[in-house]
């Protein structure tokens, strides 16, 4: 009788792992619905007139600390006025890539005489950082510090999060 209960614990158990594995990938088949149209894809858009829009992204790869960063300059007609890109070393983290990619695109914005700026950012850390009083105690705190005087540079700075 012991034996034959020991092979219905094996059987409950197998099921129960399969039941659980079953759950876990709807679970998961959920989330990634939850994440695709919580991430709509949104379609750049032309500055209004007079403006200058300023996007930038950048890359990081740990195992080498280094990444590099671009910058795009648009018109209201949506025209390219300038771009660049750059490759960085000794990098900390995605952070730090992400912060120097945006100084470098808004000392160009500087350079090629944009006035009224939006500078679009997709990176939420940053954005956040640069709408608060926190990154003075933080590890890009040079670069922090430098792209909000950079801002005041223009007559009209607006920064956007894509």
């Amino acid at each position: 009788m012991r034996e034959g209960m020991g092979r219905n614990y094996g059987i409950q158990k197998i099921a129960v792992k399969h039941v659980a594995s079953m759950v876990e990938e709807l679970l998961c088949l959920s989330m990634e619905r939850l994440n695709r149209s919580a991430r709509r894809k949104q379609n750049w858009q032309k500055p209004v007139k007079e403006w200058c829009k300023v996007n930038t992204d950048a890359s990081f790869i740990s195992s080498s600390a280094s990444g590099a960063g671009g910058a795009v300059i648009r018109d209201e007609e949506g025209r390219l006025i300038a771009a660049a890109s750059k490759r960085y070393k000794h990098l900390e983290d995605a952070l730090m890539a992400e912060a120097l990619a945006a100084r470098d695109g808004l000392m160009l914005a500087g350079v090629t005489g944009c006035e009224k700026v939006i500078f679009e950012i997709d990176n939420l850390p940053l954005f956040n950082l640069l709408h608060s009083e926190a990154g003075e105690r933080n590890v890009i705190a040079g670069l922090w510090q430098e792209i909000r005087e950079l801002g005041k540079n223009f007559s009209d700075f607006i920064i956007s999060f894509v």
